[in-house]
């Protein structure tokens, strides 16, 4: 997906297979993907300017379909001859798909970002004394792990050695991908929330944003027989991902929040930790990643996102109630029963969350809970939580009495990193890190400054 590419060829309608126009399909990182083609593909200027899927076959033989493809440019040249142009979300390279039910894939292989510098393994073996080297490689061992229904694998695959008559160099290049399977397949819009959410696990791990850089799969659709044998060609795959972040390559496995080595012995429990706690996640985890991956958010938003995070995270996982069923009842009762009729209805509304802590309370919470892994006073923690609880209500509410009490320019930056590193302490938590080992890694909360 970090590679550009541009075919040559036909392209029709799957639903309309009789009209095929001559065009141009172009992918690059940066842009996406779009087709260019000579005319268009609907049978009236009426038509719907939108496509579930659009087929082609290159110049060169590749099989391509396109899924969720919309018209952004259509106009006509001197002579009148149309040319139009697509946005394309997905794109196979590889197979054909004749509707979106049948575009079911049995594994899928894929790569993100820094996933060799955080396995952090090879097969190499380097040896140097005064008069030569020796350089030995054997590919590692692929690793499975059962997550649920899933089988979630790490495998490493070599490029080269390349034979030459005249030898000047040699190269031995490794790559390690992930790699999922379904026992009966599923459709590809499955396999991406799959794909996203191990993505997530990974970028937590490195404390860094990361991205997928390579995907491909296996398909029925593909089967081949060769000599009596069934052959699954890989299907490269290609989609559109809006994401503002400046990913970075190279990440030290030292400098990262854990690498794979570190946990390798445990390593198929916290991934079914992650995958059995996702629904219950689900929302923490899309407003923490929604910071971590766009850096350009403003600052107001990027606290009132985390902030949103912690409360969602208490709410979900912590006690939520303030009193039994039976005493809030009883409460509640005792309230009403000293209000007028005609504000009944305003003030039952008004109590409809009255029997859940307050953010200040759940704050006080979830930061005692870190108390063995960061020295940090009552008196401090008070002091944090009420410029947290006055900072959240300005930048909800912007009441002007509050304007000057709240944190802005770098204090606020502080605080958000400060509650960045508190949800991390949390989220390793829940997918099953004992406190001692999240007290020795690098970038958690071993400190509390604000």
């Amino acid at each position: 997906m970090d590679t550009s590419f541009e075919f040559k060829g036909v392209w029709w309608d799957s639903e309309n297979p009789e009209k095929h126009c001559s065009g141009t399909l172009y992918y690059t990182p940066d842009n996406g993907t779009h087709l260019d083609i000579i005319g268009g593909l609907r049978k009236e200027a009426s038509e719907r300017s939108d496509y579930q899927l659009l087929l082609g076959m290159t110049t060169t033989g590749k099989k391509i379909t396109l899924m969720n493809c919309f018209v952004v440019n259509n106009s006509f040249g001197c002579l009148g001859i149309e040319s139009t142009r697509y946005l394309v979300n997905v794109c196979f390279v590889g197979a054909h798909f004749s509707s979106t039910e049948k575009i079911i894939f049995n594994n899928m292989y894929f790569r993100v970002l820094n996933l060799d510098e955080w396995v952090w393994k090879d097969g190499f073996e380097i040896k140097l004394d005064d008069e030569s080297y020796t350089i030995k490689y054997k590919r590692p061992n692929k690793k499975e792990f059962i997550v649920g229904n899933l089988k979630i694998g790490l495998y490493f695959n070599q490029i080269g050695p390349k034979r030459c008559m005249v030898q000047k160099d040699i190269s031995i290049q490794q790559k390690i991908y992930i790699r999922i399977s379904f026992p009966n397949g599923v459709n590809f819009e499955e396999f991406l929330k799959v794909i996203d959410h191990l993505n997530n696990f990974i970028t937590l791990a490195l404390d860094k944003p990361t991205k997928v850089i390579e995907l491909s799969g296996n398909t029925e659709c593909n089967k081949q027989i060769i000599a009596g044998r069934e052959h699954y060609p890989e299907v490269d795959i290609y989609y559109n991902r809006r994401n503002s972040c400046k990913y970075k390559d190279g990440i030290l496995p030292t400098n990262m929040l854990f690498n794979y080595l570190q946990i390798e012995n445990n390593f198929e429990d916290y991934l079914n930790n992650w995958f059995n706690k996702r629904e219950v996640l689900e929302p923490v985890l899309n407003l923490y990643f929604g910071v971590i991956y766009d850096e350009n958010m403003y600052l107001d938003q990027r606290f009132l996102n985390i902030i949103q995070a912690i409360e969602a995270y208490h709410r979900r996982t912590q006690n939520n109630k303030e009193l039994s069923d039976d005493e809030h009842i009883k409460r509640f009762a005792a309230v009403m029963d000293t209000i007028p009729d005609e504000y009944k209805e305003w003030v039952s509304g008004r109590l409809q969350y009255g029997n859940e802590p307050v953010l200040r309370k759940r704050l006080k919470e979830l930061f005692l809970q870190i108390k063995d892994v960061v020295e940090v006073s009552n008196n401090d923690i008070k002091s944090l939580i009420n410029k947290l609880c006055i900072t959240r209500n300005y930048l909800t509410h912007y009441d002007k009495s509050l304007e000057e009490q709240a944190l802005n320019g770098l204090p606020l930056y502080d605080v958000i990193e400060l509650l960045k590193r508190l949800l991390k302490f949390h989220i390793l938590k829940e997918i099953g890190f004992k406190k001692e080992d999240i007290k020795k890694m690098n970038n958690t909360i071993n400190y509390l400054k604000w």
